[in-house]
């Protein structure tokens, strides 16, 4: 799958994206999801395939945006590729004639195990540097660990027992950490944050700093809005006693309709410091609210709180808790032109390593862009040097190159409206391959490239020459008809030394196919 990743999205976008897998009794999920900062414009860079077809559910992507939490810029959509495997039963396919929709009786199971598990793999990959690292970030999902027997050690000799050595390899790969999941906490910070030395302020938002690396712009809202989110979600969640009491108590109205949806969720509202009171047949009213409210935004944030309820009647409590606390860290935090002294900036730029997760926002921007002192020696020209400079090659296997590694490549030159690309292959006959697809009616660079990541030359000729439709549908995005019009293009056109020898299997081949590849093997010609 990385491979066909790569070749459709590049091998860039590949190594900002965490491996993610998991199972319970129901579903078997694995796939790639990218990095918070890497992100589009719209949804349909998210490809969900369930038992091995492509569908389209908004339930899932839903599921998906849920996971990033707060680290997900509003707007914003990660790349995602996910294939979930589960019992045919569970699902309904016959909801829309393209057979893309589809309907699943456990769904609310499947998008709570992917949601969990999205966040743990955010969580993992952040604990030790804040800098996820995309290829080792495997997270396995609410497994079901019921079907384990424990493994009892009575003698020294039983650690030589078959079953103590079969734990052993399974599991001498991982990294150790501590027992029933906890996590290892640092004296300080638990990410690498730089110490940050204030230097002046821009336009009245924007703080400059520097540090050994470099130089920094911090975001002086999102950057409070992140250290009072952390504070704000321990509080919501607290839901102390300690309130304050109004000299003029709150009176809100409703129409009919939505007082009864209030009326229906008191309990939540009171489990999170909010009582209200019936006052007359359609109205509310509040005497007290927790001390973390602002003041004089009191009634304007219990309005938006009721609010979340009547647009969304299925919110959950923790759901509840964290709408409040992004709320109340944006109004209490510092807005755009307040200017700040030395001392107030510095404090500022402390507090931001205490925090989980200090590079964004509850809202998911921002809080400070870099700038390495090579960065700043480049731009200003202070570094020159004409070996630094390099040419983008796209490959289709980008997995079997190692960093520093000098090979020779063969390259293919495209010219189009949208500039210029160069594509490289470890040998010319994989080159002239790569050519001939491009001359088929259909097929563009990107696909080409994308046939040619399944590493299989003589597979591929061989295919095309028999006729095989099935093994060339395997690929992505070639269609029936695109499969057949490669076969119509370059059927006999293109050969191989070796396109029939090894072992071939004859689930690879058409029916009407085996005869005749029989007939090859045995050195007979069809002319």
């Amino acid at each position: 799958m990385q491979q066909v990743i790569a070749g459709i999205y590049g091998n860039r976008n590949m190594k900002q994206m965490i491996a993610i897998k998991g199972e319970n009794p129901d579903f078997k999920i694995s796939g790639y999801i990218s990095l918070p900062e890497l992100t589009r414009a719209s949804r349909k860079y998210t490809s969900v395939i369930v038992n091995e077809r492509f569908i389209r559910d908004f339930g899932l992507d839903h599921a998906i945006i849920d996971g990033y939490g707060s680290k997900l810029m509003v707007g914003r959509y990660p790349i995602v590729v996910v294939s979930i495997t589960m019992d045919p039963s569970l699902v309904d396919v016959n909801v829309h004639p393209s057979k893309e929709e589809i309907r699943i009786s456990k769904k609310k199971e499947l998008n709570q195990l992917y949601e969990n598990g999205e966040q743990t793999v955010h969580a993992d990959t952040e604990e030790s540097t804040g800098k996820p690292d995309p290829m080792n970030s495997v997270t396995h999902m609410a497994s079901d660990s019921s079907t384990h027997q424990p493994i009892m050690i009575y003698q020294k000799a039983d650690l030589n027992a078959t079953a103590v050595q079969n734990f052993k390899a399974r599991y001498e790969h991982e990294k150790g950490g501590l027992p029933f999941g906890g996590r290892i906490e640092a004296p300080n910070a638990s990410h690498d944050f730089p110490q940050l030395r204030y230097i002046g302020q821009v336009h009245g938002t924007y703080l400059v700093a520097e540090s050994s690396d470099g130089m920094y712009i911090v975001d002086q809202h999102a950057a409070q809005e992140r250290i009072n989110y952390e504070y704000y979600r321990k509080q919501v969640g607290k839901v102390s006693g300690d309130e304050q009491k109004m000299l003029v108590p709150i009176v809100l109205d409703y129409p009919a309709s939505d007082a009864l949806v209030i009326s229906s969720h008191l309990d939540l509202l009171e489990e999170n410091g909010l009582h209200l009171e019936s006052f007359g047949k359609n109205s509310f009213v509040i005497r007290q609210h927790p001390v973390w409210f602002k003041a004089g935004q009191e009634e304007d944030t219990i309005k938006e709180m009721i609010d979340w309820i009547l647009s969304n009647q299925q919110l959950s409590t923790a759901q509840f808790r964290e709408k409040a606390a992004i709320m109340m860290s944006c109004k209490r935090a510092i807005k755009a032109n307040h200017h700040l002294d030395k001392r107030q900036a510095q404090a500022l730029l402390d507090k931001l390593p205490e925090c989980e997760n200090p590079f964004n926002c509850p809202h998911g921007r921002p809080v400070l862009v870099h700038f390495s002192n090579s960065d700043l020696e480049t731009m200003f020209k202070r570094i020159q040097d004409p070996h630094q400079s390099g040419y983008l090659i796209y490959v289709a296997n980008p997995y079997h190159y190692d960093t520093d590694q000098q090979v020779r490549v063969y390259i293919h030159q495209s010219v189009s409206d949208n500039g210029v690309a160069l594509y490289g292959f470890i040998t010319l006959e994989d080159k002239q391959l790569f050519e001939q697809l491009l001359n088929v009616s259909g097929i563009g660079s990107k696909s080409a490239l994308a046939i040619m990541a399944g590493n299989d030359s003589n597979g591929l000729v061989r295919a095309i020459n028999v006729g095989n439709i099935k093994y060339l549908t395997k690929f992505p995005g070639i269609g029936k008809k695109t499969a057949q019009q490669i076969v119509l293009d370059l059927k006999d056109k293109i050969t191989s030394n070796d396109v029939f020898t090894g072992n071939v299997s004859v689930d690879d081949v058409e029916d009407t196919d085996i005869r005749a590849l029989i007939l090859m093997q045995l050195g007979h010609s069809l002319d």
